[in-house]
């Protein structure tokens, strides 16, 4: 059960996207959503931002250059 995308063709949920819209090559929708999920996360008491992830202690900090190994920057 997603929140931040729809698992259906038609666009919902917190994003207003389909999850396959995040597996493609364009990188635009996944930035757009990821800095609403930010915006939404920061908000109220506990202004958690992308800490709010569960996934985002483990994956998200720390040295990340793994996940760009091999591009050509």
């Amino acid at each position: 059960h997603y929140y931040w995308c729809s698992t259906t063709s038609t666009p919902g949920k917190g994003c207003n996207i389909t999850c396959a819209s995040l597996l493609t090559d364009d990188i635009t929708v996944d930035i757009k959503c990821a800095l609403h999920i930010f915006s939404e996360t920061a908000k109220g008491s506990t202004k958690n931002g992308f800490t709010a992830w569960v996934t985002y202690k483990k994956y998200c900090t720390g040295d990340q250059s793994s996940w760009i190994s091999g591009c050509s920057l």
